[in-house]
């Protein structure tokens, strides 16, 4: 079946934006702070992290490194951004892989290890969606470049080897990631977001929380148009045209957020190195993704 909708229409300045917002992450000089977590885990030593955010508001995040890592040594590493949500993704066998440094944060502010369920009320699908220049997103890929300096420097890690996973919104983010900013080698993004706005906007049905958007239009009396504009920026398949690093994608099958003709549509645009996986289940996590994805990891550096 052909969708006219998932083909990459990106807005005639849209590479200058995105060149132009992740200059200003490297204009920021960093600010943080790094100490010995109580957490623990088999594996890893956790330390947690406290950084001014593009905005110069406070911003924490955990970081684990294994523990058979030696002083001397110079490891892989990468940053894993969360799926949608206020909560914050612990070190587990999703967010870590032996032999690599990883790294996350809370795009909210909320504590490393903070926990909450998604409730509508506390969406932010459309906070700052008046421009380009003021949508949530836009500072979200800021913070993560911010992060990822942070993990850059980081001692043992090799500032060659250093990629970005995620899913969902994190799978989406790590697309815009791998597109912009220089020192990301690789990406892994499982059930990507974002992805031919048009097509979504589209549908008639939705659910939650990409129906914050429709929920938008209707009590402001818009159009999906009057938004198009600013989301279209963003839109994971009008970016992914820029990418040049090896990416993995992979879809649900059965997926009713994240369609699975979307990100066939997002593979196919992409020219770069690149590999796609088809998972059985929906819009969740797979355990296939702990060993596809190091597989991925391992022939990318």
């Amino acid at each position: 079946m052909k969708h006219d909708h998932l083909i990459p229409n990106p807005p005639i300045d849209l590479e200058s934006f995105w060149n132009s917002i992740t200059r200003e992450c490297f204009k920021k000089d960093l600010d943080f702070s790094i100490a010995k977590s109580e957490r623990v885990t088999e594996d890893h030593d956790i330390f947690e992290f406290k950084f001014k955010d593009i905005l110069n508001k406070d911003k924490y995040g955990w970081i684990a490194v294994p523990k058979n890592i030696g002083s001397l040594d110079s490891v892989g590493a990468f940053l894993w951004l969360n799926p949608y949500g206020r909560w914050s993704t612990p070190p587990n066998s999703y967010t870590t892989r032996p032999g690599h440094i990883s790294m996350s944060f809370n795009f909210h502010g909320e504590g490393p290890f903070h926990f909450e369920k998604y409730s509508p009320e506390k969406g932010y699908f459309t906070d700052g969606i008046q421009s380009e220049h003021t949508f949530v997103f836009k500072y979200f890929y800021q913070d993560a470049v911010l992060a990822g300096r942070i993990l850059e420097q980081y001692p043992g890690v090799d500032s060659s080897r250093i990629g970005v996973m995620g899913l969902s919104q994190g799978g989406g983010m790590s697309i815009w990631m791998a597109s912009f900013c220089p020192f990301i080698s690789y990406c892994c993004a499982d059930l990507p977001f974002f992805i031919g706005l048009n097509y979504i906007l589209g549908h008639r049905f939705y659910r939650y929380p990409i129906k914050e958007i429709p929920d938008y239009l209707e009590k402001h009396g818009l159009n999906k148009k009057d938004v198009l504009k600013v989301l279209n920026y963003f839109d994971t398949l009008n970016i992914a045209i820029y990418n040049t690093k090896p990416v993995q994608l992979s879809l649900g099958l059965k997926d009713p957020a994240c369609k699975p003709e979307a990100i066939r549509a997002l593979y196919n645009h992409i020219t770069s190195k690149k590999n796609l996986i088809e998972y059985l289940g929906g819009h969740d996590y797979d355990t296939l993704m702990i060993k596809n994805n190091y597989d991925w990891i391992k022939s990318c550096i």
